[in-house]
């Protein structure tokens, strides 16, 4: 099981739904305005192709969950800096040097 994305193996299989839950979560309270963004990295990262199944609800997935939570600090990064920090406290998937 390789991410379609980096080509990492997929220790632990969280799919893009599931994390997504988290991190919008995580917006309604800090940045609303970026939940829709964060929907678009979603519909896109969902459209790589079935390599795993998630562990939380088995759905299908191609992504690991570092290469998605990279998009989506990218998206952070991008529109609101101050949020750097407490985004990597909440969802550091190995992020930084990268």
């Amino acid at each position: 099981m390789r991410c379609t994305i980096c080509d990492e193996g997929i220790t632990n299989p969280i799919c893009i739904e599931c994390l997504g839950k988290e991190i919008e979560q995580w917006l309604v309270e800090t940045k609303p305005v970026l939940i829709n963004d964060l929907k678009e990295i979603m519909a896109f990262y969902n459209s790589m192709g079935p390599i795993s199944n998630c562990i939380i609800c088995k759905r299908d997935m191609g992504v690991c969950r570092h290469c998605f939570t990279k998009e989506v600090f990218n998206l952070i990064q991008e529109n609101n800096p101050k949020l750097e920090e407490d985004f990597l406290r909440q969802f550091n998937y190995e992020l930084i040097g990268y």
